[in-house]
């Protein structure tokens, strides 16, 4: 009776491991896939609306229309996510363009002080600072 539960013991320990060896690489794929599908460039997504079409083309072709609907669907929206991106990537490139050669060189005006030996008129020695500027580039 005693050998039985510590069997199932065992048995109970092994499948709360799966689970949570599973559980834990599965947080560990999600964490590391999700920043690879937010930098999908134009490129990309006018492969994805051209696969898309050529899919929803095939189903409509066999008969399979509801399919085909949806997957035209799908097309239409990956065509104007595409056309999005393109426009937006064509503004950037414009004005990284109009604005290539237009960079100012930047300056801060630095300050440090400096003593000066002067004299009275009485003849007497007296030390007076004095504040030099000088322009750095930034």
């Amino acid at each position: 009776m005693v050998l039985a539960v510590s069997e199932s013991m065992n048995i109970l320990k092994t499948k709360y491991a799966n689970v949570v060896m599973v559980l834990i690489l599965s947080a560990f794929l999600a964490i590391t896939m999700i920043p690879t599908s937010a930098y999908a460039g134009s490129a990309g997504r006018k492969n994805t609306a051209i696969g898309l079409g050529a899919v929803a083309a095939y189903e409509l072709i066999k008969g399979h229309t509801t399919a085909g609907l949806v997957l035209g669907a799908g097309t239409v929206y990956a065509a104007h996510r595409y056309n999005q991106v393109k426009s937006q990537e064509n503004k950037a490139k414009a004005y990284k363009a109009a604005h290539k050669n237009t960079h100012k060189a930047a300056y801060r005006t630095v300050g440090h002080r400096v003593s000066v030996i002067r004299y009275t008129p009485a003849g007497r020695k007296y030390t007076a600072y004095k504040t030099v500027y000088k322009r750095q580039r930034v």
